[in-house]
């Protein structure tokens, strides 16, 4: 049984660079839509491999979208 973005009550994103903050949080709004939670941003130094620029951990609560 899986979750959808409704679900979706806080999301955390880990970038290389917080000067992209603009575009990833487009791409975020494009994946989610209009689903409302809690967010952060966060500059890292540098992730497991050069090559990710961006990283997230997304926190879902099963059937919160019918609350």
């Amino acid at each position: 049984m899986g979750t959808d973005p409704p679900d979706v009550v806080r999301t955390r994103i880990f970038v290389a660079s917080i000067e992209d903050w603009e575009e990833i949080g487009r791409a975020r709004s494009e994946f989610f839509g209009e689903t409302r939670y809690t967010t952060s941003m966060v500059e890292v130094r540098h992730l497991i491999s050069p090559k990710i620029l961006v990283e997230t951990e997304t926190d879902a609560v099963l059937g919160c979208a019918e609350r």
